[in-house]
């Protein structure tokens, strides 16, 4: 879609672009929507998801976990959702539970392939084993990974056939019909986005915070701590044993290369390690997640050149973007000290400004880990 877009082992990323339109598509079944998530989302697969550097595996799973929760989000309830597996009660169940019904019940994911999507969570989820199958044929996901894989099967199914035939058809109207209409809007999108991005937060400010940083030793959830109310005010606030789920934070999990795991911020990531972000809140709440690492300061959520507030997120969200760790320098910092990347959570119950100090009401979990 972009006119001089880089490569990703050997496919232009226009065959991305072509992916998250076809995704869009079997999803929503509406061209017009499927066209406009697409471009949206092949900005940030650019942009900020690092795509030229995905393998295909990650390249995939980004595809499904992403287009998924975005079509989840502007999808009605009724017949449509009903196609993939959504009852009428499934709007009041969380972003992630909601997911994996879609993936296990629609696409047909197994324990192994919705860990890689959604992270090993999603597969401990109460309704995760009721969900799985013992169906016969491969998942959508692994017909569109890996299709050689899947020769002998498609050799003699034809409800897969046809799978595959119609993504094929989707990818090659895309091509044809929608990405040189697209090209020039998303390649605008590319340049405003990208020259956005020297913008940051003033950091000196946030960084000084480091003894409210949360520490959680082999856990991926990074909890907020607010301003501790007046126990005249509210008398069983934070009192010792209160459940931590109450508070709003992030559960993170770290990618590297097949290994999944939580985040432990006592071990050091390194250049290639992928973070995925999910919310814990009992509510919802009002989010801005940043990173500034070797590569710079970035904001992960919310997205887009658009974007001047805070987003809405709700309990149990997947954020749309992962944030890729890159190597750090190979010249020792001054006096000898260590590489680190610092993820800032700020969460607040009315819309906030982005790209600023935060303000005395927002909940802030500044988090830092060491660089190999």
């Amino acid at each position: 879609m972009e006119e001089a877009a880089p490569t990703a082992n050997g496919a232009r990323l226009d065959d991305a672009g072509g992916a998250l339109f076809r995704r869009a598509m079997f999803l929503l079944g509406d061209e017009a929507a499927a066209t406009r998530l697409a471009e949206e989302l092949f900005v940030r697969f650019v942009v900020h998801a690092g795509g030229e550097r995905m393998d295909p595996r990650a390249r995939w799973a980004w595809i499904y976990r992403v287009v998924t929760a975005a079509c989840l989000r502007q999808l009605p309830a009724g017949p449509a959702a009903a196609r993939l597996g959504l009852d009428a009660d499934s709007d009041r169940l969380d972003e992630a539970t909601r997911a994996t019904i879609v993936l296990r019940h629609f696409d047909g994911l197994d324990d192994a392939e919705l860990g890689e999507v959604l992270g090993p969570a999603a597969t401990r989820l109460p309704i995760a084993p009721a969900l799985s199958s013992t169906s016969p044929h491969p998942s959508s996901l692994a017909l569109d990974r890996d299709p050689g894989d899947q020769a002998s099967h498609l050799a003699t199914c034809t409800s897969c056939q046809a799978r595959v035939a119609e993504a094929t058809r989707l990818s090659e109207h895309f091509a044809r019909e929608v990405a040189p209409l697209a090209r020039p809007r998303v390649t605008a999108a590319i340049r405003a986005e990208r020259a956005r991005q020297p913008r940051g937060l003033r950091w000196r400010r946030l960084l000084w915070m480091t003894a409210a940083m949360v520490v959680v030793s082999g856990l991926a959830l990074l909890v907020a701590r607010p301003r501790r109310p007046a126990r005249v005010d509210t008398p069983y606030a934070d009192l010792k044993g209160a459940s931590r789920a109450k508070k709003a934070g992030l559960q993170i999990v770290v990618r590297r290369g097949e290994e999944i795991r939580n985040l432990n911020p006592m071990a050091a990531l390194r250049g290639g390690d992928r973070l995925h972000f999910r919310v814990r809140a009992d509510r919802p709440r009002y989010l801005e997640v940043r990173v500034r690492g070797p590569a710079g300061e970035v904001r992960v959520f919310p997205e887009g050149a658009g974007e001047t507030a805070a987003a809405l997120v709700r309990p149990g969200q997947s954020l749309d973007r992962d944030y890729l760790v890159a190597a750090p320098p190979s010249r020792p910092t001054a006096g000898g000290a260590p590489n680190r990347l610092w993820i800032v959570a700020l969460f607040g119950d009315r819309p906030f400004a982005l790209d600023r100090p935060p303000e005395p009401e927002i909940e802030t979990v500044p988090v830092r880990v060491d660089l190999e």
